[in-house]
């Protein structure tokens, strides 16, 4: 009952809002073509306007690859390769865009919240980083190009700052020597987008 109520205040709440007004044809869809060449990473971003200079979204990536190239060297069994390339990830964020000309053109900024594990290895780095349990804010800005009547072309970067509960650095993907573990506060770029957006 108790939650029925709240969810019916923040309803109500909302609706005294200046930009409570949503049509159907100022839903978003985007996928990030930068995190698909990065070890085919899957993402999404579903964005809802909600008046003319702001739009709410909620997006996430997965990955759960790992490449092995071609290496002269044979692991034993149950080693990993010095060589393999990781970009494992799980990420969940909630965010909000302002756009100063127009929702869905022109320049934006955007503030989210996020959630995020991931275990990476990098590209031509031995080294293996795990985060776990990793909370907090980002920032970011871009342009998003009209292309047509329903797609638009968006490109964008920021950072992303948060608490990891617990993030492991090690010297190499068979994790023989750890060079760091524990809770730790961070600052880390964020994701570099060039990606596809349909409106409708």
């Amino acid at each position: 009952m108790k939650r029925i109520l709240a969810v019916l205040f923040c309803a109500s709440a909302l609706s005294f809002l200046p930009f409570h007004t949503v049509r159907a044809q100022n839903v978003s869809f985007e996928t990030n073509l930068v995190d698909w060449a990065a070890v085919c990473t899957i993402n999404a971003d579903v964005g809802v306007s909600v008046s003319r200079h702001f739009s709410l979204h909620l997006g996430g990536r997965y990955n759960n690859l790992r490449l092995r190239p071609v290496s002269d060297v044979i692991p034993e069994p149950g080693e990993h390769s010095s060589m393999e390339i990781r970009n494992r990830q799980k990420v969940g964020y909630f965010g909000i865009r302002y756009w100063p000309w127009y929702v869905y053109s022109g320049w934006w900024i955007q503030a989210k919240a996020q959630h995020i594990d991931f275990s990476n290895t990098g590209f031509g780095r031995p080294a293996l980083k795990e985060g776990k349990d990793g909370n907090g804010g980002g920032l970011s800005a871009g342009y998003t190009l009209m292309l047509g009547k329903h797609f638009n072309l968006d490109f964008g970067a920021g950072f992303w700052a948060g608490h990891f509960k617990d993030l492991t650095v090690y010297d190499c993907p068979r994790k023989e020597w750890i060079r760091r573990t524990g809770p730790a506060n961070v600052i880390y770029p964020d994701s570099i987008t060039v990606g596809i957006m349909y409106t409708f």
